[in-house]
């Protein structure tokens, strides 16, 4: 509950901010377009205030796009709380029904009934600026109508934020009727209840006037039909399409602007697409619609595995249109401020695990293995924890792996500004120890400078931090929030590094102080600390801004320039005598050993692929709090995507 709280208040306290400054003589038209909710980083000014959150007073601004989405997880939220027993809800669960019903409705009936300021067009140039305003039910009748300019494809395209509305607005009908049957106060008057029924009829006939049939091939190369949505009046007009008839791997140039000739959603926005047409088909027996039933949702999936995805399970890619073209999407133009940068063919396929799609797994199980086949490639770069603990660590932005000491290790590809840790290892509580032991290989391409090997923080204050300083001395430094009266450990070696050699490093607390060696052999050092025997226990690796960095510190912007290789973690102070040993490679024991990464990855074949189209860091700060091994299926909550794997792993795809 405290989470979403501060969710919903950033999403309006944020929002003047994005009020534009409208200068002295602007005209009418310029208003419009400053303040057009469908244009990017819009806000416009409401006449009185309104509560997106729990509290009294409410803001004065609003963007419908942002809190469209807000709300919609709200009333999805809503009608799962409901389903469960008043007797089994947790007190926030409880919270949140008695609280943000209210707000729910003060927005929906809003938007669509009363509010004549949110719901126009005039931003995109689509809509005659003396047109008088429309509420949201009359601006989804004109769309029905094709009633705006014609000339301009994208001008009677559905707005993503119309959809999100729908999918609440179902939501919220789900929910009362939820409620009915548990007994419990209807959220709805019987006039609201016939309001939002008439709405999602008008909204239902217009969903169904855009969704048109595809002819396309099954992964046996049987004939089904597909369903695209909007291809007619879709984007082809639009600013962001100008080179989407181009398909070159180069950057579009001048020479290059083609137009799609049909060309749908575009998948990033189309993660819409999985929820509200769910929730419209999963909302029929409450909204006394027909559309879309199974046969339409399957359709719809369809379109997915079959049209979007490129069909190939060991390197899946995504089209960037929903309808199956691939060609430039907002490249160089210049009036949405997205000029020399653009998302190439295929560029667009990280929307497809994080977008939602695996949800239709249930209309289609070929969803199920082509979500399968995703995640072999997002976990290409998870490293495996050899002490069996299950603790992955992730390479990072800026780490590639190499031949090393010891088989593999990990090093820096370049110099980074601002610097990137070379690998992520994660927010686990194991890390949290009274006492504990850090080890690892090392090797530094440069002397006289700072090169930090460790950081494992709780935030940006509280930390240990394992470096090579400028002097080139080891520098040991725990401390709570604040320097003058929380720094612990504050330990610099006497002996100092001054090649580039191997070397290997242990730094060990017992409560008595750390101790310190350098290859094999225990160092002096000294320690000006206040409290001399703390390691990490004092810090809280629960929370949401705990993390630990090898070789180098996002948090911090330090830097890291060399390899490393066989890093473990102990929650207990090895001895001078199992250190010798470590180093001439003996483990006799391994009690407490917490973490052992020797950089081996699980699909090292696809670590480029996946940087070059899904990025680096896909899903690391989810791992960090809940690694996916943990997960069961049945888990109250759980996302779509691993939902769909967990219904489709094999031998083959798991």
């Amino acid at each position: 509950m405290q989470y979403l709280e501060e969710v919903s208040e950033f999403q309006y306290s944020h929002l003047p901010e994005q009020i534009p400054t409208v200068p002295p003589g602007t005209t009418q038209e310029q208003k419009n377009k400053l303040w057009d909710l469908y244009y990017i980083g819009s806000a416009y000014p409401l006449d009185k205030p309104i509560r997106i959150w729990r509290d009294t007073t409410g803001v004065f601004s609003e963007s419908m796009l942002d809190v469209g989405q807000f709300l919609f997880g709200v009333s999805d939220a809503f009608v799962f709380f409901l389903r469960i027993p008043a007797e089994q809800r947790t007190g926030n669960m409880q919270r949140f029904l008695n609280e943000y019903g209210s707000i729910l409705k003060e927005h929906y009936f809003r938007w669509i009934y009363d509010d004549r300021k949110a719901y126009n067009l005039k931003g995109w140039a689509c809509q005659d600026p003396r047109d008088p305003q429309m509420n949201g039910y009359e601006f989804t009748q004109r769309l029905l109508d094709v009633g705006f300019y014609r000339e301009k494809s994208h001008c009677n395209y559905v707005p993503d934020a119309s959809i999100l509305v729908i999918g609440g607005i179902a939501n919220l009908l789900r929910a009362d009727a939820q409620a009915v049957e548990n007994r419990e106060p209807s959220l709805l008057t019987a006039e609201e209840k016939q309001k939002l029924l008439d709405y999602i009829d008008l909204a239902t006939r217009l969903m169904i006037s855009r969704t048109t049939e595809s002819n396309i091939q099954n992964f046996n190369g049987e004939p089904v039909m597909g369903y695209n949505f909007d291809v007619v009046y879709g984007l082809q007009d639009h600013p962001a399409s100008v080179y989407a008839g181009y398909i070159g791997e180069q950057f579009p140039t001048e020479a290059d602007k083609r137009k799609a000739v049909t060309l749908g959603w575009d998948l990033s926005h189309a993660s819409r697409f999985p929820y509200v047409f769910t929730t419209m088909h999963d909302a029929r027996s409450v909204t006394g619609q027909d559309w879309p039933n199974t046969e339409d949702m399957r359709r719809f999936a369809n379109q997915f595995a079959y049209k979007n995805f490129n069909k190939d399970l060991n390197r899946p890619l995504f089209t960037n249109y929903v309808d199956g073209s691939n060609g430039w999407y907002q490249a160089n133009v210049d009036d949405i401020k997205i000029k020399g940068r653009g998302i190439p063919p295929f560029g667009s396929s990280l929307s497809a695990p994080t977008g939602g799609w695996a949800l239709w797994h249930r209309f289609n199980p070929d969803i199920g293995k082509v979500m399968a086949s995703v995640w072999k490639v997002t976990r290409s770069t998870d490293i495996i924890d050899e002490s069996d603990n299950n603790r992955i660590a992730l390479l990072g932005t800026n780490g590639e792996l190499t031949e090393g000491k010891i088989g593999v290790a990990v090093r820096s590809m370049q110099k980074l500004n601002p610097p990137k840790p070379l690998v992520d290892c994660g927010a686990y509580p194991a890390l949290s120890s009274p006492q504990g032991s850090f080890e690892t290989w090392f090797q530094l391409n440069e002397v006289g400078t700072r090169q930090n090997i460790l950081h494992i923080y709780e935030t940006d204050g509280k930390r240990l931090l394992i470096e090579k300083t400028h002097n080139n001395q080891i520098w040991i430094n725990i401390k709570g929030v604040s320097w003058s009266e929380n720094l612990y450990v504050n330990a610099y070696s006497t002996a100092t590094i001054q090649d580039t050699l191997w070397h290997h490093l242990v730094v060990t607390q017992n409560g008595a102080g750390v101790q310190l060696y350098l290859d094999g052999t225990l160092q002096e050092v000294t320690d000006d600390g206040k409290r001399k025997g703390e390691w990490t226990g004092f810090m809280d690796m629960g929370v949401p801004t705990a993390g630990c960095d090898l070789g180098g510190s996002s948090l911090l912007s330090l830097g890291f320039v060399g390899m490393l290789d066989e890093v473990r973690f102990y929650n207990r102070a090895l001895s001078s005598g199992e250190v010798q040993q470590h180093f001439t490679g003996q483990f006799a024991n391994e009690e407490g050993l917490t973490a052992h990464w020797a950089f081996t990855v699980k699909n090292p074949e696809l670590t480029n692929f996946k940087r070059e189209y899904y990025g680096d860091r896909v899903y690391d700060n989810f791992q960090k709090n809940a690694p996916v091994e943990y997960f069961q299926p049945k888990s109250l909550i759980m996302l779509p995507f691993l939902s769909a794997i967990s219904d489709s792993v094999d031998d083959a795809h798991g």
